[in-house]
């Protein structure tokens, strides 16, 4: 992930801008049933997992929120700003 991050950095203008937005890590774990939110999964599981697609399959990997903030550093992006979005905020 840092060689991406790298790489998008050098594309950009000095002082550029880059946003990056994902869906947060934890929503991959979380399933609501039955008015209740269990935990199916591990957050902490950054482990290779595959999916059957129509024309394939598809190889991907859940990563933790720190990850992704450290590889960002790592590639020498200063985080300006994290903003966490709430249902509420959807609904």
């Amino acid at each position: 992930m840092r060689v991406l991050f790298c790489r998008i950095a050098s594309y950009l203008k000095r002082d550029g801008v880059f946003i990056f937005s994902w869906s947060h890590p934890i929503h991959k774990c979380v399933v609501a049933e039955n008015n209740r939110l269990t935990f199916e999964k591990c957050y902490f599981d950054e482990s290779w997992y595959s999916v059957s697609l129509d024309e394939g399959i598809l190889t991907l990997s859940e990563r933790k929120l720190s990850t992704y903030v450290n590889a960002l550093a790592k590639a020498d992006f200063v985080i300006e700003q994290m903003i966490e979005q709430t249902d509420e905020d959807i609904i």
